[in-house]
């Protein structure tokens, strides 16, 4: 019995790595810098609004709202049936104060071309395109979850500053 535990004890100190070995092996192991997982490139968006602004209009003292902008297909193959969803916020509160969809026109946007829309509404305020949705040829839907804001707002403060002091 005191052979074989001998024998045993003497069989692991040969298997057991030496301490500096020991140290080099667990510094492989451990990573010198944070793992990043692969992330997923998006595709820009085939077909999206470019421009939205909702303007006002006073006609015999009473207050006219338009919503007009323009949509850009960026694919090379033609898209069909554009529909482009919005909502109006109230410029003081930030209340959506109207919202709904609007068909662009012309129906059929050829690839790299252009398009516009156009609606009236009962408010004005900003305009967030939320969603624009359309048809390929082979009439498959395909949509763009494009939530941004209209006129968009940047932060460029070197805006206010006149040339001279740039």
């Amino acid at each position: 019995m005191l052979k074989s535990l001998t024998l045993g004890a003497a069989l692991l100190l040969t298997w057991a790595p030496s301490q500096p070995a020991a140290e080099a092996s667990t510094a492989l192991l451990r990573q010198e810098q944070p793992l990043q997982l692969a992330k997923k490139k998006k595709k820009p968006a085939d077909v999206v609004v470019i421009e939205a602004e909702v303007t006002e209009e006073d006609i015999a003292g009473t207050q006219y709202y338009t919503l007009s902008g323009s949509l850009k297909n960026r694919s090379d193959e033609p898209v069909l049936n554009p529909l482009v969803y919005y909502e109006v916020y109230a410029e003081d509160t930030e209340q959506i104060v109207a919202g709904g969809s609007l068909l662009v026109q012309p129906s059929v946007i050829p690839g790299n071309g252009e398009a516009t829309f156009k609606t009236d509404l009962n408010f004005g305020g900003r305009v967030r395109i939320t969603l624009v949705q359309w048809l390929t040829r082979e009439r498959e839907p395909k949509s763009n979850d494009q939530r941004e804001f209209f006129p968009k707002i940047t932060d460029d403060t070197s805006a206010d500053i006149p040339a001279e002091e740039k």
